[in-house]
């Protein structure tokens, strides 16, 4: 049985990779992935935490492990891992003055990237409406 440590970091790695083939997968997520993942996750509303403060955010978390010295963050880095993910989870949760714990419950408990509102650009002649 999964633990809920676990659970977060597959959600993580679910959204990390999404969309991209075997051979692009890292298992880092850009500024852009944590935001679609943190929208759907209602923790970017648009109201009381909007995608601009998240930027900030997403940037402040990176430079907070380059202080640290982290060697998975070297200078000129604009991805996180789930370490990261983890750490810029606890900023947020600062900034809106929520519990960590409750947004990490709100992304364990989505089930997966969402494909609604995106356009195919491959449709066939039989399959366009």
């Amino acid at each position: 049985m999964a633990t809920g440590g676990d659970d977060l970091k597959a959600k993580f790695t679910t959204f990390a990779d999404f969309g991209k083939n075997d051979k692009t997968k890292t298992g880092r997520m850009d500024s852009k992935q944590a935001t679609k993942m943190l929208k759907e996750a209602n923790i970017i509303d648009g109201k009381k935490y909007t995608s601009n403060a998240f930027d900030i955010t997403f940037t402040k978390a990176i430079a907070d492990r380059q202080k640290k010295s982290d060697p998975n963050y070297p200078k000129g880095v604009k991805t996180i891992n789930f370490d990261g993910f983890a750490d810029l989870l606890d900023l947020i949760a600062g900034e809106t003055k929520k519990n960590s714990a409750d947004l990490k419950a709100a992304v364990q408990g989505l089930a997966g990237p969402k494909t609604e509102g995106t356009t195919n650009g491959f449709l066939t002649t039989a399959q366009s409406p």
